[in-house]
């Protein structure tokens, strides 16, 4: 009987159950069962849980190498991509490393062509990660993303409005202005990273005075509400 690793009230069935999903996970991805996603998804869930990680860091560190691991060949293996954002929430619960940041762009690259959702969640992702100034440097790597579609847009957008200088956000936002500005989704993306840009720079506002005069109406009202915010 191996050594209970779990203090006070933690469930030892727990543990055993994150055991018993790795092992039989390869059973269950074959299957492609609604019933076996049903069953990843839940250990992805239990594995992320920061009571189970916390309570024996060391009792479950080999068992999460290998989560981690088998996350990334079912996130290209399993097509549902209800099933790749519990991945994409299991990878937000881990420490963000350049080496991890480098494979979520790999990603992004990927699904841009074809998954807007995905896409969109995997670079919220780095938004929500607090990286490193290199780490940093790996999501701005922006080859080969297709901004043509909206979640490669967006996936663009949100990591120069986090990561990037003011002249790049700057910049993308005009280059890119006859695709962004027929959308009123896109538009209001857009200009919800207006507040990063110096009111009082004349290359920010010479933007906004071209930018206004092709506008939806209502993404004028956004405008009006920022230059009500800085009265």
């Amino acid at each position: 009987m191996p050594p209970r690793p779990f203090l006070g009230a933690e469930p030892w069935p727990r543990y055993q159950s994150a055991h018993a999903a790795v092992n039989a996970r390869g059973f269950l991805r074959r299957s492609r069962s609604s019933t076996s996603c049903r069953v990843l998804k839940r250990y992805y869930n239990l594995l992320g849980d920061s009571a189970l990680t916390k309570s024996s860091p060391r009792a479950l560190a080999g068992l999460s190498r290998r989560v981690e691991l088998a996350s990334h060949e079912d996130f290209l293996e399993m097509f549902d991509h209800r099933f790749r954002l519990t991945i994409i929430r299991y990878w937000a619960r881990l420490r963000p490393t350049t080496h991890r940041v480098r494979r979520i762009m790999q990603y992004i690259r990927g699904m841009s062509k074809y998954d807007d959702v995905v896409t969109a969640a995997l670079a919220n992702l780095l938004v929500t990660w607090r990286l490193s100034p290199s780490a940093a440097g790996s999501a701005l790597r922006f080859q080969m993303i297709d901004d043509r579609r909206p979640g490669g847009f967006v996936a663009k957008l949100v990591l120069l409005a986090k990561y990037g200088t003011e002249d790049r956000l700057s910049d993308f936002i005009l280059t890119t202005e006859t695709y962004w500005s027929s959308s009123e989704f896109l538009s209001r993306q857009v200009i919800a990273s207006w507040s990063l840009l110096s009111p009082s720079s004349a290359r920010t506002q010479a933007l906004e005075g071209r930018l206004t005069r092709n506008l939806l109406r209502s993404v004028n009202e956004l405008f009006d509400f920022f230059r009500g915010l800085r009265c």
